[in-house]
């Protein structure tokens, strides 16, 4: 979120295509990676840092070695950062995308296949390049309560990351009966407003302090983006369904 200084808050949707298409998305992603990086520092060693790498950006034959640049000064360890990439930008430079993947991936960074079911969904995808996780858009989420087909793609791509051994998330999970129905349908982890809603850095601490304790959040209930979860500088967080939350802080 971009929480400007007459106090008017902007979403993802409304900046990020037009940092994109003025060119400014690397310099903007680069310098949230960084400022993200400090911020996670002092989390605590088990919390993960997630970013959202642009098609824009996959393009850039140097992207691997920028983003651990950003590791090296902000001194988060490669290995609690992921960078969520939608299979979109797979196809907009397949062969460079596949480059810049291993690279980070050598690096020990993790890797989470965004927006699954939304582009152009190939398995060749899954079986050529490695991801950790998979990412079920929360378009199929929201609608599955009150449409059959989308429960029926929620159910089979929970059954294709299963079978492949892929962590599954589930985004935009906004209800404790949705969280329910994911965990039951058995999807591990999700993210949504649900656990926690966008909040600056200094108040994601203090809501990581208190959900060290016992809560609610350590019934084993279904869980994604929403309630007791956070995200740091204006991010959501990501949280097993039927355990202890775990954290991951997104960029947008």
């Amino acid at each position: 979120r971009w929480p400007r200084s007459d106090g008017v808050e902007l979403g993802p949707e409304e900046f990020i295509p037009i940092a994109e298409e003025s060119g400014l998305i690397n310099e903007l992603m680069l310098q949230l990676l960084e400022r993200g990086g400090e911020d996670a520092l002092g989390w605590g060693p088990d919390i993960r840092l997630s970013v959202n790498v642009s098609p824009v950006q996959l393009k850039d034959p140097w992207l691997s070695q920028k983003i651990l640049a950003c590791l090296a000064r902000s001194g988060l360890p490669a290995h609690r950062l992921t960078c969520e990439i939608t299979e979109n930008a797979l196809i907009a430079d397949a062969e460079n995308a596949a480059r810049v993947i291993a690279s980070l991936k050598e690096h020990g960074i993790r890797i989470s296949l965004d927006d699954f079911g939304t582009g152009y969904s190939s398995l060749q995808h899954l079986r050529m390049l490695p991801f950790d996780e998979i990412k079920i858009d929360r378009s199929f989420v929201q609608a599955m309560g009150t449409d059959p087909e989308a429960l029926k793609i929620v159910r089979a791509i929970i059954g294709l990351a299963s079978s492949l051994d892929l962590p599954v998330v589930a985004e935009g999970i906004e209800t404790a009966a949705a969280a329910r129905q994911l965990s039951d349908l058995g999807c591990a982890s999700g993210q949504g407003f649900y656990f926690g809603r966008p909040m600056p850095a200094e108040e994601a601490v203090r809501s990581l302090l208190r959900n060290r304790a016992p809560s609610r959040a350590d019934r084993p209930v279904g869980k994604d983006r929403g309630s007791p979860g956070l995200g740091a500088n204006g991010s959501s967080a990501a949280a097993p369904l039927a355990a202890p939350l775990s954290y991951a802080a997104r960029s947008r």
